[in-house]
């Protein structure tokens, strides 16, 4: 079991952007963010050869509650009464596993179960635990 843990306001997977020649790129923000998650990976896979076999990966986003916030409604969302629907999508926050390809696994095909949430909570952060998927 391989458990990380990427500190911070955790960062949804942009759409890729297209120059006016036609040249297609990922956006800064979300090159930046794999970088950090491929820096938390390869700290947690510490040398070790990325994973071959069939996975299976459970991905926890803990998104900060907003500021802005009454003290009740604060309250509402820390005990998930309150979740963040209206927020960024979660299958792009998925997609940011794609840092990890080559680190932490071979490829993010190898992927056969996944479970995923995004919660508001106190201490932001993405939460990813990789298991060998056994059936």
């Amino acid at each position: 079991m391989i458990r990380i843990f990427v500190p911070g306001e955790p960062v949804a997977k942009g759409r890729p952007r297209v120059t006016r020649s036609g040249h297609a790129y990922t956006p800064q923000k979300t090159r930046t963010y794999e970088t950090k998650l491929a820096f938390f990976g390869s700290r947690e896979m510490s040398g070790k050869t990325p994973l071959e076999c069939p996975l299976q990966v459970y991905l926890l986003v803990v998104l900060p509650v907003p500021e802005s916030w009454s003290r009740k409604k604060k309250a509402e969302a820390l005990s998930c009464k309150l979740l963040p629907a209206g927020r960024k999508d979660l299958d792009n926050f998925v997609k940011t596993l794609d840092g990890l390809n080559g680190i932490v696994w071979k490829d993010d095909g190898q992927i056969c179960a996944l479970s995923a949430r995004k919660v508001y909570g106190e201490i932001p952060g993405l939460h990813i635990v990789i298991e060998e998927y056994l059936s």
